[in-house]
């Protein structure tokens, strides 16, 4: 935290990194499917048949994906970016951000939209450089929007409990990130959970021979 590591690497508009100072950053991303409810046959309705997109596997990452580095690649897979890849479509996010301070829910038909982060377009691995929690958030954000995109990310609810179905845009009033970081602190370990509000949860537990510990 607070060094030139936590804003991933810079970046040009092309792909190319350049000076640190330049306030774009750069993620990878791995993206896995972990339905652990299922895995643990903890929870399966009746008559449903477990397929494939049940197990724990990868499903994609952006090492390999030359539209995650290029936004000219993105835009032609995603010629969407014309009308939301600006600073009007941006302005409406404020929109967005408002409703949720309020007490609202993240609005669906603000698709391009990911609250107080900013745009989700163009869907590269570019973003500008903030603290970390919103530029990393941000990134995950067009992670799941491009998986979206591509119909390899589904949506949940009751109506699609035995078998998901392909949702052409991110619904965000189904997403919820949780931010974990451990941080080491002499012999005992804690384990920082950032909730979506900002505040920071630090849970004690009762382990070995009756002795309490921070984690």
């Amino acid at each position: 935290m607070g060094n030139k590591y936590s804003y991933g690497t810079q970046v040009s508009d092309t792909g190319h990194e350049i000076d640190t100072n330049s306030g774009i950053s750069f993620y990878h991303y791995h993206y896995y499917s972990a339905p652990l409810l299922r895995i643990l046959d903890l929870w399966l309705p009746k008559g449903c048949q477990p397929d494939a997109y049940s197990d724990f596997d990868i499903i994609s990452f952006s090492e390999i994906d030359p539209t995650w580095h290029s936004a000219t690649l993105a835009f032609f897979q995603h010629p969407e970016s014309v009308a939301v890849a600006n600073i009007i479509a941006h302005q409406a996010c404020t929109m967005e951000s408002v409703a949720i301070t309020g007490g609202g829910k993240p609005m669906n038909k603000l698709w391009w939209c990911a609250g107080s982060w900013g745009g989700q377009y163009p869907l590269t691995g570019s973003t500008s450089s903030r603290d970390t929690p919103r530029t990393t958030s941000l990134t995950a954000a067009k992670s799941l929007s491009l998986e979206h995109r591509r119909g390899l990310a589904r949506t949940v609810g009751r109506e699609v409990a035995c078998k998901p179905r392909v949702y052409p845009t991110i619904p965000n009033n189904n997403i919820n990130l949780i931010w974990f970081i451990q941080h080491q602190k002499q012999r005992d370990h804690t384990f920082l959970v950032k909730l979506p509000s900002g505040k920071e949860d630090h849970s004690d537990t009762l382990r070995g021979q009756g002795k309490k510990v921070r984690i």
